[in-house]
């Protein structure tokens, strides 16, 4: 199916716009400071991102027999830490946004340092310029976050009427732009799907998932945005060198199918973690 790309880059930014304004209406300069200063949650996210997830990744490459350019994707995303959505996800699972917030620009901080270090290594011939992975950090996310905030601080009735609106047209305009990428990319996954691309990064998200919640503390809550934070990967950051001149096609394919799924799996994780803190009803028999 044609879709056009400037349909997906304006949902894009709608998306961005919205979720980091939103975010911004609801926090103060001390919420968003106060996680990073807070080595539990900062040392493991970091260990997460770019030691156990490269390390998973590279390790799938070598257990199931992968095409090269399915290969080179679920390295990239394999380095690539920070995913924009990180704030929704975490929002919908009812979780602390603040510390998403902070965890996501952290990660990003890092993957700009890591991702031009490592990926030579990971994947010979490529190569990622540090500005433009942290170009979407500084035009696209922190500016409205910025905005958010210090609207908030001016007008705390005005933010508290907005924040809502702002995360409905984040969530609508995810919705659409998500839809919109599987019809465009059906035909592609559905090939990768019988190659065992599909399956790598479904293993992969599952996996690291799991290491993060597990290492995420003692508090469902902790445990929940470890979860997602490892397992939300920077398609952005990952996409600047794939898309360098002379690179197989096949690895933005592979970006773009293993982002759905990614987002996919995680979003049923969302819902498991849910369930699982439910509270318990009290039955009511029949006297």
């Amino acid at each position: 199916m044609s879709i056009s790309p400037l349909i997906l880059k304006l949902l894009l930014l709608v998306f961005l716009i919205s979720t980091m304004m939103g975010a911004g209406l609801g926090l103060a300069v001390q919420n968003l400071v106060a996680p990073l200063r807070n080595g539990r949650l900062v040392l493991p996210a970091l260990g997460l991102s770019f030691i156990a997830a490269p390390g998973l990744a590279l390790l799938l490459t070598r257990m199931i027999p992968l095409q090269p350019a399915h290969a080179t994707g679920l390295l990239l995303l394999g380095c690539a830490a920070g995913a924009p959505f990180l704030p929704k996800l975490v929002e919908v699972a009812g979780g602390e946004v603040a510390s998403s917030v902070a965890l996501m620009t952290l990660l990003t901080a890092g993957t700009t340092i890591f991702l031009p270090v490592a990926l030579p290594w990971f994947v010979p011939g490529l190569e990622a310029s540090a500005w433009n992975i942290a170009r979407p950090l500084f035009v696209m996310i922190l500016p409205p976050l910025v905005i958010g905030m210090l609207v908030r601080r001016r007008a705390a009735g005005w933010a508290a009427r907005w924040q809502p609106r702002l995360s409905q047209l984040a969530n609508l305009s995810g919705i659409l732009m998500l839809t919109l990428l599987i019809l465009r990319d059906v035909r592609a996954m559905g090939n990768a799907l019988g190659s065992g691309a599909i399956a790598s990064v479904a293993i992969f998200t599952v996996a690291i998932f799991f290491l993060g919640y597990l290492t995420g503390g003692p508090t469902p809550g902790g445990r929940g945005l470890m979860g997602i934070t490892s397992g939300s990967r920077n398609v952005g950051a990952a996409l600047v060198p794939a898309a360098q001149a002379g690179t197989n096609p096949e690895v933005m394919t592979m970006l773009v199918a293993g982002t759905l799924v990614m987002i996919v799996l995680l979003l049923a994780a969302i819902g498991w973690m849910r369930w699982r803190v439910r509270p318990n009803l009290p039955s009511h028999e029949p006297a």
